[in-house]
């Protein structure tokens, strides 16, 4: 019998197989009847649910405790302890947060019924070694035309094709490589491009800033000559206006002629000697 024909026989019904009389329709009884029915074995007698793993010897059968990621096989027992007696059921189906089984007496006094549960409680699974489905063996001797399916992208693939693309692969991933580490010297050199460009611009900047600075040096100095030179233009053009002057001393004292008188002649040029003296020593 299999799994799916032993709940749709026993569905909606109360199962008795063995035990006290005050204890009828219990868990266990529906465990036991599994057990006879269909996985072929003796039953486990006056035996609470909890103490199961311990009652069932190997090699015939296996316990596994439960983790946060395990996913029970479709047909295993699941056995909880959270209660003194414990409870057991039959696997249908689930997820690492829920599943499915077939009970009985859950909730109490219920018949054989599917049940949706969480994993609380849930202490482990049992499961019966030969029922695990075993994946064919592939008996036939492989060589390059042999297909090996790499699912539904990919298809059936010879197995000479798949080593042409791996030989492919590891071509691409050297060229990859080599890539890097071209990309890898573009990068240094730019870099060192850059400190020498950083460099040069600073050395630049510094050299205007020199230029500026002699400019303003040489501009100060310049006014500072040009001042002087207009003050000594100022004097000489003061002494001229002086030499000037005199020279209308030539004309004094009765309307005489200017070149007509000696000592007239020789004052002026005796004031003119000196004058021009002062001017070249000013200069």
């Amino acid at each position: 019998m299999k799994l799916n024909d032993f709940v749709n026989k026993w569905n909606g019904e109360h199962v008795e197989v063995a035990g006290s009389a005050n204890a009828l329709n219990q868990c266990v009884d529906l465990a036991n009847l599994y057990i006879k029915t269909v996985w072929g074995k003796p039953i486990i007698q006056w035996t609470n649910a909890v103490d199961f793993p311990s009652r069932m010897p190997a090699p015939d059968y296996e316990f596994i405790e439960n983790t946060p990621e395990a996913v029970p096989p479709e047909g295993c027992l699941m056995i909880w302890n959270n209660t003194k007696v414990g409870h057991i059921a039959i696997f249908i189906e689930g997820s690492v947060k829920s599943f499915r089984s077939f009970d009985q007496n859950y909730p109490t006094g219920s018949p054989c019924h599917i049940q949706n549960h969480t994993y609380s409680g849930v202490f482990g699974w049992i499961i019966k070694k030969d029922s695990i489905i075993k994946p064919p063996q592939i008996e036939a001797q492989m060589n390059d035309q042999t297909k090996i399916p790499l699912g539904e992208k990919w298809g059936d693939v010879e197995i000479q094709a798949i080593r042409s693309m791996l030989r492919d692969s590891d071509k691409l991933k050297d060229e990859l490589e080599k890539w890097k580490t071209k990309y890898e010297e573009l990068v240094k050199i730019q870099l060192g491009m850059k400190d020498e460009f950083t460099t040069k611009l600073e050395t630049t900047k510094q050299l205007a800033e020199d230029r500026k600075r002699e400019r303003d040096e040489l501009i100060s100095e310049l006014a500072k000559i040009l001042g002087t030179t207009q003050e000594k233009a100022v004097i000489v053009a003061d002494i001229k206006k002086t030499i000037a002057d005199n020279e209308k001393l030539k004309n004094i004292s009765d309307n005489r002629p200017v070149y007509g008188d000696n000592w007239i002649q020789s004052l002026t040029k005796l004031l003119g000697d000196f004058f021009n003296n002062l001017y070249l020593k000013i200069k």
